[in-house]
């Protein structure tokens, strides 16, 4: 996401939690290796792709930035310490 191109990932994990279908990435069935190419084929409409593309890196900034991360890292050292 962060590099700028379309993402498509295994549905699995957390991945679902900053992949969102059809809006800053694609999503595919685990181990199903014929929904990973049907997901695959969508980005052969460059204006999906790009779209794709933009809303992941825009994702990634928003959410997963150098700055967002240290917040966050900040926050929850704040909350154990002052549960201590």
């Amino acid at each position: 996401m962060a590099a700028g191109v379309a993402v498509v990932a295994a549905r699995t994990g957390g991945i679902p939690e900053v992949i969102e279908h059809g809006v800053n990435g694609l999503l595919f069935a685990p181990d199903d290796s014929r929904d990973l190419a049907v997901q695959l084929t969508h980005l052969r409409n460059a204006r999906l792709r790009q779209a794709l593309a933009q809303r992941g890196c825009d994702t990634q900034r928003r959410r997963f930035s150098a700055e967002q991360m240290t917040a966050a890292t900040v926050r929850l050292y704040r909350r154990v310490l002052g549960a201590a």
